[in-house]
């Protein structure tokens, strides 16, 4: 069972916290807040502090004691144990967000071996230095996440995510902002529906896709798959084996090592292609015009839009298509 120490502190400063309270024995935290953010960071050591931070919803007005303590009668306010959770709740009784109401955060430290299920209407959620399964969360704001390993979850229905040294499984979304992922290895899904990805530095099984945005990335291994609607795709020093396409803009591909496959696709724009050069492999490229350098130890058939065949003997599958050119050159 946890060991609780509560210790209720009220400062007149939106930034500090209007509760403390401290518990023992937590292995699992779950907060749900209608307005506020949400932020969980990993400590050595079995204590966890929680930390209630009230503002108003007009950030311009500082809210006195008395206000915050009168305001709160609209609202259920839980920081409590079960069992070996601790269980956070801040709901506006009324419903609906006013400019007159309540902004109620929740700023945890833990340890480093906890699981969460978060969820905020309308703030950002930050997560950092935690082992565990991690499902999160906001209809409104940002994701921050570093330095995690587990099962991490995580969506966001219009901001932005930033994921940094985030390890195993990792599956983060949003519908209308960018994804950043840096340092990172494992089975990654990345997804935006309306923005960019920048990725570097990822290793591991990665699923990286936008519907309106460009794709950008830089020192990728493994089994890549890149993929946009609306946008250009350009990875450069990527080792292992690729997926990529655009539905709108260009792909521009520069690999280091190929394992397996390279395969790329295009509607409407030009692909090109850098690989390493003394190789074998087997082409299947075709568009409106093929350019490439001489081809030395090349068996099959070329022509203006169309190349079939092996170089050095055959090997790794390099595949494109598209409706304009395609550039092919090795370094």
């Amino acid at each position: 069972m946890l060991a609780m120490v509560v210790t209720l502190s009220v400062w007149a400063q939106d930034d500090e916290p209007y509760m403390v309270k401290s518990f023992t024995g937590v292995k699992r935290v779950k907060a749900q807040t209608s307005g506020g953010n949400i932020s969980v960071t990993g400590q050595e050591g079995n204590t966890a502090k929680v930390e209630v931070v009230i503002r108003s919803n007009n950030n311009n007005r500082k809210l006195s004691n008395e206000e915050i303590k009168a305001k709160l009668e609209d609202y259920e306010l839980k920081v409590e144990a079960q069992g070996d959770m601790v269980v956070l709740l801040a709901k506006n009784k009324r419903n609906g967000w006013n400019k007159d109401g309540l902004s109620i955060s929740f700023r945890i430290t833990s340890p480093k071996e906890v699981s969460t299920n978060l969820v905020t209407s309308g703030g950002n959620i930050s997560l950092r230095n935690l082992n565990g399964e991690q499902d999160f969360t906001t209809s409104g704001g940002n994701l921050v996440v570093a330095d995690l390993r587990g099962g991490i979850t995580g969506n966001t229905s219009g901001g932005n995510i930033k994921a940094e040294r985030v390890f195993d499984n990792v599956d983060l979304t949003t519908s209308g902002g960018n994804v950043s992922a840096i340092a990172s290895k494992g089975k990654l899904t990345l997804t935006t529906s309306g923005g960019n990805l920048q990725l570097e530095d990822l290793e591991g099984t990665i699923n990286a896709s936008t519907s309106g945005g460009a794709v950008n990335g830089n020192r990728l291994s493994g089994q890549i798959e890149a993929s946009t609607s609306g946008g250009n795709v350009v990875l450069q020093h990527i080792s292992g084996s690729l997926k990529a396409g655009t539905s709108g803009g260009n792909v521009k591909v520069y690999m280091d090592k190929v394992d397996q496959y390279v395969k790329l696709s295009n509607s409407g724009g030009g692909i090109d292609i850098d690989l390493p050069d003394g190789k074998g492999y087997t082409l299947d490229l075709r568009g409106d015009k093929i350019n490439t350098s001489t081809l030395r130890n090349f068996s099959g058939s070329t022509s203006e839009g169309k190349m079939n065949g092996t170089l050095n003997g055959g090997g790794a599958q390099i595949t494109a298509g598209n409706s304009g050119r395609i550039n092919l050159s090795f370094h």
